[in-house]
């Protein structure tokens, strides 16, 4: 399934680049993002102030969604509707419908977790948790995790098709 060219979309290909958390994504400012640098200053937990890097082609893909979604009544928020912000409720609704769509289940975390292994898997940047954490992503064998996702994924399927021929019986 392909992540649809929307703002729910954009904010998952942004958490997947950056590794920012839920709050830090509907929170992002417009105002907080330099293209030139290629750089955002987040506001993160406990109101602490960091920098995010992202690459030169989310750069395109970034610059291309503000400008095509302009901001409105002065909002300075990157993702909104009417001159508002999202709610965090709104947004796990539309992971839900998204989720019974594609047929998986997943969340949003899921996506900061994917940025950490990568970045440590790759040494880009020096993990910036504890000791253990970063112990625990660079010991994650990706085969297991490959195949258990597939037996997941293969389960999954196989209750649906149960659930399904269960109501064509009734």
């Amino acid at each position: 399934a392909k992540l649809p060219d929307n703002w729910f979309g954009m904010m998952h290909r942004l958490a997947l680049e950056t590794g920012l958390r839920v709050s830090e994504v509907l929170n992002c400012l417009r105002g907080a993002i330099d293209l030139d640098a290629m750089t955002i200053r987040v506001i993160g937990m406990r109101d602490k102030a960091r920098i995010v890097y992202f690459s030169e082609a989310f750069k395109r893909i970034l610059k291309k969604y503000i400008e095509q979604h302009p901001a409105e009544k002065g909002c300075d928020l990157l993702f909104q509707n009417k001159g508002q912000g999202y709610s965090f409720s709104h947004f796990w609704r539309t992971i839900i419908a998204f989720c019974k769509r594609i047929g998986i289940k997943y969340t949003f975390h899921q996506l900061r977790d994917t940025f950490a292994t990568e970045q440590i898997e790759v040494k880009m940047i020096p993990c910036q948790c504890n000791r253990e954490t970063s112990k625990m992503y660079l010991e994650t064998d990706f085969e297991q995790v490959r195949s258990g996702y597939l037996k997941a994924l293969k389960r999954q399927k196989r209750q649906q098709d149960s659930q399904k021929a269960s109501r064509q019986r009734m």
